[in-house]
């Protein structure tokens, strides 16, 4: 009914980016506001070429990258949140695996 009466009228895409003031006031905690935080905000950039990713902890290559034009739906969305927060669009790797595959742990035995 309301979902049915409303759902032409929803954005498929969004293409607006919020102001950086409005990121820092919506989307960062007010405990975590302060220069910490602007110092990795201006550091963060670098970080990949200080500390690379460890693909290979995943079963990803560099020949996992997704392309810039692909059509998968999770590469359009990550570009869109990318563009939606003011961020360039980001290389997406696909991982074949997860990091950790066994989650939860095995539980363990109780030793008495």
């Amino acid at each position: 009914m309301f979902l049915d009466a409303t759902t032409r009228r929803l954005l498929k895409v969004s293409n607006k980016t919020l102001t950086d003031d409005v990121v820092y006031r919506t989307l960062v905690h007010p405990d975590c506001r302060g220069a910490f935080l602007e110092i990795l905000a201006e550091v963060g950039d670098y970080l990949g070429d200080v500390l690379p990713p460890q693909l290979e902890k995943t079963g990803a290559g560099r020949s996992s990258k997704v392309p810039a034009n692909s059509p998968a739906a999770i590469k359009k969305t990550a570009d869109e949140i990318a563009l939606n927060l003011g961020w360039a669009p980001t290389t997406f790797i696909w991982c074949p695996r997860r990091a950790n595959p066994r989650w939860p742990p095995p539980s363990r035995p109780h030793s008495s």
